[in-house]
């Protein structure tokens, strides 16, 4: 067997040496510079400034309520004869509602007392002309005079203690409750019954100084309930403000319509209106550091951080003041991830 040639081992050398370079120089080469990406302006929704009058309205809301109801007590103590009404029952005025059993008692007191004061008073009114002409002396008529006031005192006392036996209804309305048995025996100033009348609802809200001075007696107010809505008038408000809440207590009356007594209401109550003023959404205002900024287009490419104060908010609107001018680009959402300076594309909002 020949041995290899030099010539031919100097070759396989050269193509085992160039083949371990090739493969040194594949591996340690260095990686090729990455490509800069270049990130497109985003695309921001702008509103055009404009002055503008806005009459905002603020929301409260109550329980509507019966627009009279009363709760009953008797002022004697006494047992319960008659209870001539139930609940539910539709009543009308000074209708019998309830009655002690000493109504019987009282009242043959009261006949006793009225026939004596009738009889003291037409022999008074005998003694008056008597004394004038003579045939009866000053003293005595003056006399008959005090009797006759006496007994009329009398008459009215016994008059009071008569009534007070039973109670009738102030107004017509509807019995609500009634927490009194036949037998059971009274409680001064218990109450015991409770009417109501709800024809009209009134709603009782407590409002701000603010929202008090552009009502008046009458005003229509529009009112909200469930799907309902109706215009109801104010027929109370408290001028001087409560001293703890330093709020004002206003009524509105209602009708019936397919309102109930309890029912959660709402009333939409006028503010002073706002003449001449920038407004701008809610979405365009940011927070930093407890301050308030919107961004301005400049030169219809870059935004700048503009440093605002918030005068009052009406639903989604802003009232706005600060270095602002007619016809300025606003940014009116996603602002929270601009930054001063940044370049943008517009998309004016026509909203």
């Amino acid at each position: 067997m020949k041995k290899p040639s030099k010539q031919a081992i100097l070759s396989i050398g050269v193509i085992v040496f160039f083949t371990i370079i090739t493969v040194i120089l594949f591996k340690f080469q260095p990686e090729p510079e990455p490509k800069a990406k270049v990130t497109p302006p985003i695309i921001v929704s702008v509103e055009r400034m404009k002055l503008s009058n806005i009459q905002p309205y603020v929301t409260y809301s109550g329980r509507l309520e019966p627009y009279k109801k009363s709760e009953y007590s008797f002022e004697m103590q006494g047992t319960l004869k008659y209870k001539h009404v139930k609940p539910g029952d539709n009543v009308k005025k000074n209708q019998k509602l309830l009655t002690l059993v000493e109504h019987k008692l009282h009242e043959d007191y009261f006949e006793i007392a009225k026939q004596n004061f009738e009889i003291q008073k037409a022999k008074s009114s005998k003694f008056k002309i008597l004394n004038s002409k003579g045939l009866v002396s000053d003293d005595e008529y003056e006399k008959s005079v005090q009797k006759t006031l006496d007994l009329k005192t009398r008459f009215l006392k016994t008059k009071e203690d008569y009534n007070k036996t039973t109670i009738k209804s102030l107004f017509p309305g509807i019995i609500n409750s009634i927490d009194i048995d036949v037998g059971d025996t009274t409680t001064l100033n218990k109450v015991i019954l409770t009417q109501i009348n709800d024809t009209f609802l009134d709603l009782n809200i407590e409002v701000r100084g603010d929202a008090i001075e552009n009502l008046e007696i009458g005003k229509k107010i529009q009112v909200q309930s469930k799907n309902t809505e109706v215009f109801g008038k104010i027929v109370s408000f408290q001028t001087s403000p409560d001293f703890k809440s330093y709020t004002h207590l206003i009524k509105v009356r209602v009708e019936k319509n397919n309102f109930r007594a309890g029912m959660i209401a709402y009333a939409e109550i006028p503010l002073p209106k706002l003449v001449d003023v920038f407004s701008t959404s809610v979405s365009s205002v940011i927070t930093d550091e407890g301050s308030k900024y919107i961004f301005i287009i400049e030169n219809e490419k870059t935004v700048k951080k503009v440093p605002i104060e918030v005068i009052s908010r009406y639903k989604n609107r802003y009232i706005i003041q600060g270095d602002i001018k007619i016809n300025d680009l606003v940014v009116s959402k996603d602002v929270a991830s601009l930054a001063n300076g940044q370049t943008v594309k517009i998309k004016i909002n026509n909203d």
